[in-house]
């Protein structure tokens, strides 16, 4: 296309693909709005989760606006922590051409991998991860540390010495100083790919049995919740979410017409709730995403399927519940910043438009700046090369993957879940969120998160007061996050004005 020599997208060529990838977004977010409207009065009302990091953002909202000098003196000398702490290791780093520290993490396996090789043994530098883990309960970051350490620890080195039979590509493939980045990436292709998913679908099991007396009150209930059910019952919200679904899955038909209709009819319709509801309660539960893997890589290469089309297609674009969790967060915000629930979606609409808008705006920009990508742009030049390559291995089936895979460790998962809430939680508190949340994270980040959640339980409350740290936990908590936040964003864009001015000759 004349397009790519013009490196525009203000081009008659790329007027369906515009057309066609923002109707996925619109049935997306039709899809996404039914599904948060459901969920919010369940997990914010009925069983009133503590969404750890709609605190924090609720925090900086209030101290922002009402400026309460015993608030704002803490936000802002912890906003100063932040500033110093991301000028050392983000700007000064940039501006030398290496990193004071090791980021985004220091990786340990160099001195473990003789006796316990494929663990992913490390710890973040990435003082955000520590931070937000103050406000995590200690419970969820206990369960989150078990998860990982379970998978990524212990898993990778059994797999590997005690059970090699099990998984023979990634015993083949591991080699001693792969280092976390390339382990993680290696064990999760040819090990945990799978029962990541099957994790999940334990988890909703549980979820929807541990919650089923909830879900019923709260559908019969949404009648009566004042800001949208006056307008939307729960039949239109059902409506929605079907109208969101089967027009993706037409749209997709009429795109991809040699696949199967039935996978991306039962993706769409049924798996989308799945997710929603996994996703949002580990958020709620621990302030940390719940990320699967991708269900609809795995369904189409389990599919048989021989053409290309269905490769192509983002999992995003078909299955929804991916932004809910984020919205039922904001909703928790608005109530706590004392805001309706329908002008939170008001101004996302809005703002949906507006960036759409800017966004092929920005586009245009840096694409007539250099192409994409190229050393101008070096997270393109290093990434989509990986994604093509991937990409191309899922496509000609280099990955062997088995559907008992799956099964095993639902059942295990299952079993492990069920025992944890029917026997375990008698005696001590057990979320199942957070276990399975920490089998997706990567022990540097579960250590982390975990350690600073020691800290936020039981050390700076001795230290400053157990009242003092109680009521301005969270205030610090969002200063240091903005502080840091700040300086990031003056070093990244300092970059590009330093980038720009040497792409031109003179």
């Amino acid at each position: 296309s004349e397009a790519y020599r013009l490196r525009t997208i203000f081009h008659p060529d790329y007027f369906y693909p515009i057309l066609y990838a923002n109707l996925f977004t619109i049935f997306s977010f039709i899809m996404d709005f039914a599904l948060t409207m459901i969920l919010a009065p369940l997990y914010l009302r009925v069983e009133r989760l503590p969404f750890p990091m709609a605190l924090v953002e609720a925090e900086m909202c209030i101290t922002l606006a009402e400026r309460r000098p015993d608030r704002f003196r803490v936000f802002i000398v912890s906003s100063l922590g932040g500033m110093l702490y991301a000028f050392f290791v983000h700007f000064v780093s940039t501006a030398l051409g290496f990193s004071l520290v090791p980021l985004p993490f220091w990786d340990l396996t160099s001195l473990t991998e003789s006796y316990m090789p494929g663990a992913l043994i490390g710890i973040s530098t990435e003082a955000m991860t520590w931070v937000v883990g103050m406000v995590v309960p200690f419970p969820a970051a206990f369960y989150m540390l078990i998860g990982s350490l379970g998978i990524w620890i212990f898993g990778n080195t059994f797999t590997l010495t005690l059970f090699p039979q099990f998984f023979p590509l990634w015993v083949r493939e591991y080699r001693p100083g792969m280092g976390i980045s390339a382990i993680w990436q290696r064990s999760l292709l040819r090990v945990w790919i799978v029962p990541q998913i099957a994790f999940g679908f334990a988890l909703a099991v549980v979820s929807i049995f541990k919650a089923r007396k909830s879900i019923i009150s709260t559908i019969e209930a949404l009648r009566e919740l004042r800001g949208y059910s006056a307008v939307l019952s729960p039949k239109i919200l059902l409506g929605l979410y079907i109208l969101g679904a089967v027009s993706s899955v037409l749209l997709f038909h009429y795109l991809v017409p040699d696949f199967p209709l039935w996978i991306p009819a039962i993706l769409s319709l049924g798996f989308s709730a799945v997710n929603g509801l996994i996703a949002t309660r580990a958020l709620g539960e621990t302030g940390t995403s719940l990320l699967l893997p991708d269900l609809w890589t795995l369904s189409v290469y389990f599919s048989g399927y021989k053409g290309v089309g269905a490769w192509l297609i983002q999992q995003g674009m078909l299955i929804g519940g991916y932004a809910v969790p984020g919205w039922v967060t904001n909703m928790k915000i608005a109530e706590l910043t004392r805001t309706r629930w329908m002008d939170f979606f008001k101004a996302l609409v809005i703002v949906y438009i507006v960036q759409r808008l800017f966004g092929w705006t920005y586009l245009v920009f840096f694409w007539s700046m250099s192409p994409i990508p190229s050393v101008m742009y070096p997270a393109a030049q290093i990434q989509w090369p990986i994604q093509a390559i991937t990409q191309c291995v899922w496509m000609t089936r280099s990955i062997k993957l088995t559907q008992e895979t799956f099964f095993y460790a639902f059942g295990v998962m299952l079993a492990i879940l069920l025992v944890g809430e029917t026997l375990i939680s008698k005696f001590v508190p057990f979320l199942s969120a957070a276990l399975i949340t920490g089998t997706t994270l990567i022990p540097p980040y579960a250590i982390a998160m975990f350690i600073g959640s020691l800290i936020g339980r039981y050390v700076f409350p001795r230290i400053l007061g157990h009242e003092w740290w109680r009521r301005y936990r969270v205030s610090v908590v969002a200063g240091f996050i903005l502080g840091e936040s700040i300086i990031v964003g003056v070093g990244v864009a300092g970059s590009l004005l330093a980038r720009a001015t040497w792409v031109w000759p003179w």
